[in-house]
């Protein structure tokens, strides 16, 4: 089932000549933004995924800092499933189930839901609209939902926040794995 998810993403997104800007859905571009617009992080996130009404569950570790980010992907016991990394410059991967799946889009997905939004309207093409209040983010081409995302906290990094891509049926419930022993 996860494969088929990144399966979706991968055909739902396309590697431009700029390997920091894919398509969200086909409904406009978002080019990666600086990880210096926000501060240094590391998230342990457990992701449930629902896809016409298939569900499937995945541990992300997210790291955020002045140089990068980077994403694994791994199943709840441990697999890597995908590993991406940012240097500011290009997404690459470095794990990935296949070849179709765009590193920038994986990427687009964490700086969207994170990252303040005046950084991410630098990087969104004039066919995309981010609305925003305190606990809500909803990005809009042509007036049509492109992606909604909701938190259930204010601030940084968030421990909860609901994902949807209604154009593929997508929806993703995140929460924040607590920290063990000084570790997360």
């Amino acid at each position: 089932m996860l494969g088929l998810l990144l399966i979706i993403l991968s055909v739902t997104s396309c590697m431009l000549r700029d390997s920091r800007c894919t398509n969200l859905m086909g409904n406009g571009q978002y080019c990666l933004q600086s990880t210096t617009a926000v501060a240094p992080l590391t998230i342990r996130q457990i992701i449930k995924a629902t896809i016409n009404s298939n569900h499937e569950t995945a541990v992300t570790d997210i790291e955020v800092n002045a140089q990068g980010m980077s994403l694994i992907v791994l199943t709840p016991f441990g697999q890597k499933i995908m590993h991406i990394n940012y240097d500011n410059q290009e997404a690459s991967a470095i794990v990935s189930p296949s070849s179709r799946i765009a590193p920038s889009m994986m990427m687009a997905i964490v700086q969207l839901a994170l990252w303040p939004a005046t950084s991410v309207r630098d990087g969104l093409s004039d066919s995309l609209l981010l609305e925003e209040n305190i606990s809500h983010r909803r990005y809009l081409a042509k007036n049509k939902l492109v992606l909604d995302i909701q938190y259930a906290n204010s601030e940084l990094p968030y421990n909860k926040l609901h994902i949807s891509i209604p154009t593929i049926n997508l929806e993703l419930d995140i929460e924040a794995l607590p920290e063990i022993d000084g570790v997360q």
